[in-house]
């Protein structure tokens, strides 16, 4: 059973009714900006959080920034904040020209290490934002009593926690200003962006109000430079909904949060650190955050849980005293936060969003004692991780829960360097190497840079298998393509078809090189008997494709052409050719199946074909895409334009005599892949 991270609909459909009909009051209202419905949310908001003043701002990060603009805080000033924490806490603070002093947290509570903050203090420090993170506070006597020492400013970052209480008072309240999240995933989730800013001072109440609207007051009146900072009407009433439940929210996830608690201690053994509702500290759970130990263990446990379908995620990977962009702050700035980087390497969040039933609860502690300690797993390293194989390669590891994921980054580890390959494999030491990575493009890219395309891939390869040897690798899997095959080859394919022609030449340097790869697998486990042995997959699809309009394959391709035409409602689209070659497609979660059966086999062939063993024509495969998509109009053919090769289908018998086959039915993958685009959409990876 597949348990998302969250689901915000679990929680908003319930209230449909009551949602539907105030969005009614307000669009009838025709009142948009401000109004009763702005100062109604507000009072609420100050009657829940027992505060004096609450102030709706246009998003939480606004928030943080208009209470560092409300203290004057700009050029030539410092304020302390932890280096563990959301981009938003650092990014409003270098936004008014100040600079953010990074301070270490503490390990348990995950807030702002007070010790840290008090070593980093200069004279130019004006003010400390500690972060109420995961929906627990901060140690805020601490923080108090260091701000009236030194007379800075204390501005709350309560994005996650609303509702959380620090000895019994309700944060927000505790420091000069509050600063509140209205997004989605928050325990007080919006419908887009939204925040709060509390206080008790009512002089700076009055400055947030006027800042909040460009400075003005009274209208057309600017006495000071404020920003559009408001909250719109429209957010503000349907908040008001949900804050009628946040007792009944914050209760459920408490009550998942003590489950997890309960459940996961009898399994974690030195496997997990569970999170911990220090004494005294009111938590609301937004995150329940397990801690990894272990090099590497958190993203194999990452892999683990996606493979099974739970989601999970890791707040945060780079702390920020490592972003870029703060690169050039002084060195006070950036040193002593040896925890923050730790906890980046190991935190991994889990569902815990109040609707979860205990179904799902035990579907997640299942999958997490699935997970196996670090002497019972071997290494793999996934070269090309980041690509459709090497990803889906990092989801079947993560399914079967065997196998420790090893990946690198192009920054870490340049494939074409062979000095920097022998040093990271010897470091390293995995039991076995994939090698999915490859440098890949279309025709015209194969026929402007074919010296790279032989060089760079021919570099890959040997580096890979021969450092592998240096490093005692023990096995080594390849990944070629069907295009090592010749041009003119025999219908199915059979892999002993190699070599036997000459190849197509508008992809012979690529498939040069992917030959010489399986060559130099095939030699070294001859001459140096090492497993070492390689896969030919057929035409490839599905999650991590390229939908790109000029550089995408034949499934991508028509899969936006055809949403294209639905969404402009065209009447009809036309193909290149005739539609009637035929070509084979193989779904990549079903090759990274194959990959895995072939490195459970003691004695696989040398190397395999890796498709379905059937085909279909151009046409046939636009309309089932068509259909997919949901598109009616026509489809149309232009025989001006080239079909290319007549067939292309593997002959996948020695595969299937090993016992694999895939499992993935074409409508059902087709259908997965447009999921897929559609998602890439909606988060601007892809764009029309």
């Amino acid at each position: 059973m597949p348990v998302p991270l969250l689901d915000v609909n679990a929680q908003n459909l319930p209230l449909e009714d009551e949602l539907k009909s105030v969005f009614e009051k307000v669009l009838r209202s025709g009142r948009f900006i401000l109004g009763e419905e702005v100062d109604a949310f507000e009072r609420e908001c100050a009657a829940e959080l027992g505060v004096k003043h609450a102030i709706s701002i246009s998003s939480g990060t606004d928030a943080l920034l208009i209470a560092l603009m409300a203290f004057g805080i700009g050029p030539g000033d410092e304020v302390l904040c932890p280096s563990f924490t959301f981009f938003a806490t650092a990014g409003s603070i270098a936004r008014t020209g100040a600079t953010p002093v990074f301070c270490d947290v503490d390990p348990v509570s995950f807030g702002i290490d007070v010790a840290a903050a008090k070593a980093k203090v200069t004279p130019r420090t004006k003010a400390i934002m500690p972060v109420h993170l995961y929906g627990q506070s901060s140690d805020l006597d601490g923080v108090q009593a260091l701000a009236k020492e030194h007379g800075l400013k204390v501005i709350e970052d309560i994005a996650q926690s609303f509702g959380a209480t620090y000895k019994g008072a309700i944060c927000g309240g505790i420091g000069e200003v509050g600063c509140f999240s209205f997004f989605p995933s928050k325990n007080l989730g919006g419908f887009g962006d939204g925040g709060l800013v509390t206080t008790h001072d009512d002089s700076l109440a009055e400055l947030l109000l006027r800042l909040r609207n460009h400075g003005m007051h009274p209208r057309y009146y600017h006495s000071l430079v404020g920003g559009n900072f408001r909250m719109d009407a429209l957010q503000c009433s349907l908040l008001r909904v949900k804050l009628r439940h946040i007792k009944e929210y914050a209760a459920g996830r408490v009550r998942n949060a003590e489950y997890y608690t309960r459940r996961i201690s009898e399994i974690a053994g030195d496997r997990y650190i569970l999170p911990v509702a220090v004494e005294g500290m009111g938590h609301v759970w937004n995150q329940f955050t397990l801690r990894v130990p272990g090099e590497g263990r958190r993203d194999a446990l990452r892999a683990h849980l996606t493979g099974k379908g739970i989601g999970c995620e890791i707040y945060y990977p780079v702390p920020m005293h490592r972003q870029e962009c703060f690169a050039n702050l002084p060195a006070n700035s950036l040193v002593d936060c040896p925890v923050s980087d730790r906890l980046a390497m190991e935190v991994i969040s889990i569902p815990v969003y109040p609707e979860l039933t205990t179904e799902q609860l035990d579907e997640v502690v299942a999958a997490l004692a699935s997970f196996p300690p670090t002497e019972a797993m071997s290494k793999i390293l996934i070269t090309g991780h980041r690509g459709m194989v090497g990803s889906a390669l990092v989801r079947e590891a993560g399914r079967r829960g065997d196998h420790e994921v090893l990946t690198a980054g192009r920054s870490r580890l340049d494939l074409t360097d062979q000095r920097g390959v022998f040093d990271f494999l010897e470091e390293e030491k995995p039991e076995i190497v994939v090698i999915a990575a490859a440098k890949v493009g279309g025709i015209h890219a194969n026929a402007t840079y074919p010296a790279d395309f032989i060089y760079e891939n021919l570099a890959i390869a040997s580096n890979l298998v021969e450092g592998s040897r240096r490093a005692g690798v023990p096995r080594v899997l390849f990944l070629g393509s069907s295009c090592i095959y010749p041009k003119m080859a025999p219908q199915p394919m059979p892999e002993d078809c190699l070599l036997t022609s000459p190849l197509e030449v508008t992809n012979e340097a690529y498939a040069i090189a992917k030959i010489a790869g399986l060559k130099l697998c095939q030699h070294y486990r001859a001459q140096h008997g090492l497993l070492y042995h390689s896969a030919m997959p057929t035409n490839l699809y599905g999650p991590g494709d390229n939908y790109h309009p000029e550089n995408s394959h034949v499934i991508p391709a028509l899969i936006r052409r055809f949403h294209e035409a639905k969404v402009a409602g065209a009447p009809d689209v036309t193909i290149w050719g005739t539609g009637t070659p035929r070509r084979e497609f193989l779904h990549v979660d079903d090759l990274a199946a194959a990959c895995f059966h072939l490195l459970g086999l003691e004695n696989p062939p040398d190397w395999v074909n890796v498709g379905v063993g059937d085909d279909v024509t151009i046409l046939e495969l636009a309309g089932l895409v068509a259909e997919t998509v949901g598109y009616s109009g026509g489809i149309l053919t232009d025989p001006s334009k080239p079909d290319g090769t007549p067939r292309k289908l593997m002959d996948v018998s020695r595969i299937k005599a090993t016992g694999w086959a895939p499992v993935i039915g074409f409508r059902e993958g087709l259908a997965a892949a447009y999921q897929d685009f559609l998602s890439k959409l909606s988060s601007g990876e892809a764009r029309l």
